[in-house]
This record gives structure tokens, C-alpha cells and sequence, in this order.
């Protein structure tokens, strides 16, 4: 409905270059087969480059033992040409992006470490709703009303790539490397 005002509204501006009606295929979803949406949303990135994260990645792919030797250089492919990496999602469930970003400049809270590890301990604490349940005053005072948080949480590869290093320096009886 909205497409016919759209283009009335372009052709009277002058703004119109050309309209046609032809058949396309929509994106459907394969489990509800409805249609999918599209939104462009903020979202939150690991850079490859800014840190050397791709380099780094690129030297330690070099002390890993192959089997089939052929898996090292998909790999490599892999890393070499690999964008920034999107770890957020808009879910209901899932690892927190616990950071609170200031309203106006769009910045993290410069003390985003520290409040990063407080919540962890609520988390541990409390369980994993702690950070949902969480007024922002708690931890920010007055800043509160500065500071938006975030209800992102990460995409799910960045726990399970991180569960290797983590769960054995948590839990002494299992044993490096997970």
C-alpha cells in the first residue's frame, strides 16, 4: 500500500527516474515460512585490523599442528579476508553486552572495564538476568540518566570461543585446555 504513495510522492517532486512492476523472489523465513524483514540497526563490531587481531590470528595459525594439511590454508583464507566481526544481536536470550553507552556522544562509559566486571560478579551471583534485571543507578549513581544500557547480547561464537581459556581458569578440576 505504502509503494503507490511512495512513488506518487516521487513523481511529483521530480525525484521519480523510473517505475516498473516485475516478479522477484522475497526472503521467507525456512522455519515459519513468513516473510523476513530487514532492519538496519546499530550494532556492535570486533575491528581485525585495529589491534592487529588479524595478524595476530594469522602468526599463532602457524603453531597449530593441521590434520588434513589442507585445513591450514582454509583457514588462513579465511582470516585474510574476513570483515569485522558483528558480536551483537537483538535477542532475548543470550550473554549480555554489559556496556552503557552515553546518550548523547555515543560512547562507552570510561569506566566500562570496571562496570564490565562488576556485573560479572552479579552475574555469577545471581545468575545470568542479573544484568537484565539491573537498574543502571545501581552501579552508575547520578550518571544514570547520561547513560543508556544496552539490551544486545553477543553472538553466540564469541562464548564458545572464549569457553576454552575461561572454564579452566574457573574451574581448577578441569583441565587445560578444555
Amino acid at each position: 500500500k505504502a509503494n503507490e504513495h511512495v512513488i506518487e510522492v516521487l513523481e511529483q517532486n521530480g525525484a521519480l527516474i523510473k517505475s516498473a512492476k516485475f516478479s522477484h523472489s522475497y526472503p521467507v523465513c525456512w522455519r515459519h515460512k513468513t516473510p523476513i524483514i530487514f532492519r538496519a540497526t546499530p550494532q556492535w563490531f570486533i575491528s581485525m585490523q585495529q589491534k592487529g587481531l588479524r595478524d595476530t590470528a594469522m602468526a599463532e595459525i602457524e603453531h597449530v599442528h593441521w590434520t588434513p594439511d589442507w585445513g591450514q590454508a582454509r583457514i588462513e583464507g579465511m582470516i585474510e579476508n574476513r570483515p569485522d566481526w558483528c558480536i551483537s544481536r537483538q535477542r532475548t536470550w543470550g550473554v549480555p553486552l554489559a556496556l552503557f553507552v552515553h546518550r548523547e556522544t555515543g560512547e562507552l562509559h570510561p569506566r566500562a572495564s570496571e562496570l564490565v566486571r562488576a556485573v560479572a560478579e552479579r552475574v555469577e551471583k545471581d545468575g545470568i538476568d542479573a544484568w537484565f534485571d539491573l537498574d543502571a543507578h545501581e552501579l552508575l549513581g547520578g550518571e544514570a540518566a547520561q547513560y543508556e544500557k544496552l539490551n544486545d547480547v553477543m553472538d553466540v561464537w564469541v562464548d564458545s570461543g572464549v569457553v576454552h581459556h575461561c572454564l579452566p581458569a574457573m574451574r581448577p578440576e578441569i583441565p587445560a585446555p578444555a
